[in-house]
């Protein structure tokens, strides 16, 4: 309810995810600046207005984990917020096995083509 001073940012990041092919974004800045309020907002407008799908995952506290155990996490989260949508293509907690980083790219790959057309 208090979101304010960051109308800039939301329109950048609203502009760029319009453009399918070239939407990657890095959000950064000291702490204590609003990030998370940043996103936590995103979150809240952007399926007002497409079907996306948001997925908030903190990788504070997370830089002594093992790369395995940090996309076994991003997975199960992706997963998670895939059963919250009722009519999205669920998805099983995966175990990553013994090459995470490649089974975890075809679990991204296989998901965003089974989305329906209207999800992003």
């Amino acid at each position: 309810h208090a979101f304010v001073g960051r109308d800039d940012v939301v329109r950048e990041v609203r502009q760029i995810l319009r453009q399918p092919y070239n939407n990657a974004i890095v959000l950064y800045g000291q702490r204590r600046i609003g990030k998370t309020s940043v996103l936590h907002e995103l979150k809240a407008k952007l399926p007002q207005e497409n079907a996306y799908l948001i997925v908030l995952f903190d990788l504070l506290n997370k830089s002594n984990w093992s790369l395995e155990k940090v996309l076994q996490a991003l997975a199960n989260k992706i997963s998670d917020v895939l059963e919250q949508e009722k009519d999205v293509l669920k998805q099983k907690k995966r175990d990553l096995g013994e090459e995470p980083e490649t089974t975890f790219r075809k679990f991204l790959t296989e998901l965003l083509e089974n989305l329906p057309s209207e999800q992003s």
